[in-house]
């Protein structure tokens, strides 16, 4: 191969490198999902979409726009692990759009968003209060939820499930001083002047304005090198503004990048994310978010350790189904992993453990009327180890069948 052709195949591959648009952000506008005419979207091709919606601000100030912005950037300079990554933040237009969580689940989908993120400022007794949410949207392509495909399974099902418990996580509210109200507006322009060189004290060059794309070509501490789509102006720009008055919205960034990089398949940096999360925000978080941190840091650990038995995977299950006991996912959860491990022909399970199992599971078809955990007691029954742990003859498991399916029949009408 002559020096020319090397040269020519050096110069593509570092413009593809260069131009993978690994992550990329954009500011829209907020629509009525209802009633678009045309709906335009935004960052079209990016596999991985978070959509982040200027939080509702009953005072009238620039507060949800900054916040919104801040979020978006956050996500979008610190997450790791995961190629084809878009923060839209969408803000409201000068006559303000009033968004449902309904509403904002068809806006999320219309935008073809994984997750969607919004809150609101409130006041209670002369005190500011930051209140954010986030939701999972369901689509048929997304890895969440836990799956179980045995090779004996009952009747004509092909898999098992456990679905999470909620698609929809409500944080902590964060109480929010003056003097951080009052750096809102400052911290949201330092995230959109685009910079010479990555420092505060550099000269601007642009600054990133309503319906503008960008693409980050690389990072560096605390800063991104973009380049605006329209334009091809290159800069720099300040993604990590969440001063300390805002540490306690890491708790958002932190569950959303676990989120996204669980559904792309890199569970070891998922189970960073919830870790950190688990660790550094449970104090002030409520039974479900900790609770849903919990299983899918279980489930990461699972996929990363498929050797035997472990405790700290089902310590992660144990802790959900203390913290949401009347839920039927942690069980679920908990009885596809040991039904995992059993298929593996160098473990059986011990009939003290199966009964256990098999309490729980009836326990959440009673309390939670799910249809889940009955098709997993099912397949458990079907299981031959578990027969033959328990002694458990044709006739028995035909009956427990039946029975099971008339239950089953009954929740479903």
């Amino acid at each position: 191969m002559n020096a020319k052709i090397l040269i020519i195949i050096s110069i593509l591959f570092i413009f593809i490198c260069t131009h993978n648009h690994s992550y990329a952000g954009e500011i829209g506008e907020v629509y009525d999902p209802d009633h678009a005419v045309k709906i335009e979207l935004g960052l079209p091709g990016i596999k991985y979409k978070f959509v982040v919606i200027e939080y509702d601000n009953p005072l009238n100030a620039k507060w949800g726009r900054d916040i919104s912005q801040l979020i978006a950037q956050e996500i979008l300079g610190t997450i790791v692990g995961v190629r084809g990554v878009g923060v839209l933040n969408l803000q409201q237009p000068v006559n303000k759009i009033i968004l449902t969580p309904e509403k904002i689940q068809k806006l999320a989908n219309q935008q073809e968003a994984d997750i969607a993120i919004w809150g609101e400022f409130y006041e209670v007794d002369e005190n500011i209060y930051l209140h954010s949410h986030l939701r999972i949207i369901d689509k048929s392509n997304s890895n969440f939820g836990l799956y179980y495909k045995p090779e004996h399974i009952y009747n004509t099902l092909e898999y098992v499930k456990s679905d999470l418990p909620t698609s929809q996580i409500n944080f902590a509210p964060i109480k929010i001083s003056i003097q951080t109200l009052a750096n809102l507006e400052f911290l949201y322009e330092q995230s959109v002047m685009i910079r010479e060189q990555p420092k505060s004290t550099a000269r601007i060059k642009a600054k990133i304005d309503m319906h503008d794309t960008y693409y980050i070509l690389r990072r560096k501490g605390n800063w991104s090198h973009i380049e605006l789509k329209k334009s091809g102006v290159e800069g720099w720009i300040r993604h990590s503004n969440l001063d300390k008055g805002l540490s306690g919205v890491n708790a958002v960034v932190t569950f959303a990048k676990g989120l996204l990089q669980y559904d792309s398949r890199n569970y070891e940096a998922a189970e960073r994310s919830f870790d950190t999360y688990l660790r550094d925000y449970s104090e002030n978080e409520n039974s479900m978010n900790l609770a849903m941190a919990n299983l899918l840091l279980g489930n990461a650990k699972m996929e990363l350790d498929k050797t035997g038995p472990s405790s700290s995977i089902s310590r992660s299950y144990y802790n959900a189904l203390e913290l949401i006991p009347n839920y039927a996912s942690p069980i679920n959860h908990l009885a596809i992993y040991k039904l995992r491990l059993w298929e593996n022909n160098n473990y059986s399970p011990t009939s003290s453990e199966i009964l256990e199992l098999e309490k729980q599971l009836i326990k959440a078809i009673k309390t939670d009327n799910n249809i889940n955990s009955i098709n997993i007691l099912q397949t458990m029954y079907n299981n031959p180890k578990i027969r033959e742990v328990l002694k458990i003859q044709e006739e028995d498991i035909v009956e427990q069948n039946v029975l099971l399916e008339e239950v089953k029949a009954s929740i479903s009408n």
